[in-house]
């Protein structure tokens, strides 16, 4: 099941994404294995955590142009940051899932930042599972 998201803009305690939203990241979570398929990724957009995205969910962010940081985590796991940079009325497509190139005891051990995978989808071909 594909559900869809849309996390409503922050009230004033949340002043770093109040100001003039005009572009999204939209965020899928591919539904990969089963690792992590019973938890919940949180949605870091510029080190903060803005909302959680479960597999197959797809979570669209209003964000102020320019540059934004983006990363996933799940407790002590997370992903490489990915920086973006958005034109004003632009949405941008991101994927995630769980790094399983990597053994399980790697990735809690040693390489906590590619525990999650996280890539920018550029065009048709680039959906499938990086």
């Amino acid at each position: 099941m594909h559900t869809v998201a849309r996390v409503e803009p922050p009230d004033e305690a949340h002043s770093f994404l109040a100001a003039d939203l005009t572009a999204t990241v939209r965020v899928t979570r591919v539904p990969a294995g089963r690792r992590d398929r019973l938890r919940a990724y949180s949605i870091l957009l510029d080190s903060q955590a803005v909302a959680n995205i479960r597999p197959g969910e797809t979570v669209a962010l209003p964000v102020t142009q320019g540059r934004h940081s983006v990363q996933m985590a799940m407790d002590w796991g997370r992903s490489r940051p990915l920086v973006v940079d958005l034109a004003p009325g632009e949405t941008i497509d991101l994927r995630c899932a769980p790094n399983t190139e990597q053994p399980l005891w790697i990735g809690i051990t040693f390489a906590r930042g590619d525990y999650v995978r996280l890539w920018r989808v550029e065009g048709p071909e680039e959906d499938r599972l990086h």
